[in-house]
């Protein structure tokens, strides 16, 4: 099966609860795609991605940020800026179970300064701007916002290193 076609049913598994089904596919997927392979790095980042965001689930939070750190320096050397701010709002997602509602809040608005505009078709991305609202009243709209209005480079050396 291609990968991501299996990183696809790895997001299902994920998304209707059967987390041990997502592991598994995923980590089939990043134990076929070599570290080092260029034309494979998109979709290694999209697993790696996906695998942070199954860890964040099972309150593996520690392997969650490794994960979510491994693919946001992969989309970062890439350059995609879609793949970037996915990545941005997985590691939203994160702060959100670690308690950090306000680093979520300055997250989701990195990433929509990254795409362009927000991603609102995002359940992901949905429960975790909830969740970061609710928890930080109205002081949620200024983080948000200010990160948001950075500039695209701004924004994208905010995040870090490519390395």
């Amino acid at each position: 099966m291609p990968a991501l076609a299996e990183i696809g049913l790895g997001e299902l598994a994920r998304r209707s609860g059967d987390l041990a089904r997502a592991r598994s596919l995923l980590t089939g997927v990043l134990g076929r795609i070599a570290p080092v392979d260029g034309d494979a790095r998109p979709i290694r980042a999209r697993a790696l991605i996906a695998l942070g965001r199954v860890a964040a689930a099972t309150g593996d939070l520690g392997s969650a940020r490794a994960h979510l750190d491994d693919g946001l320096r992969l989309t970062l050397a890439v350059g995609d800026r879609s793949a970037i701010a996915n990545a941005v709002e997985a590691q939203a997602e994160l702060a959100i179970a670690a308690g950090e509602p306000a680093e979520a809040a300055r997250l989701l608005g990195l990433a929509t300064s990254v795409r362009g505009t927000a991603d609102k078709g995002s359940p992901d991305v949905r429960r975790a701007e909830t969740a970061a609202r609710a928890a930080l009243g109205d002081a949620h709209d200024a983080v948000y916002l200010a990160a948001a209005a950075l500039g695209t480079d701004t924004a994208l050396d905010a995040l870090g290193p490519t390395a």
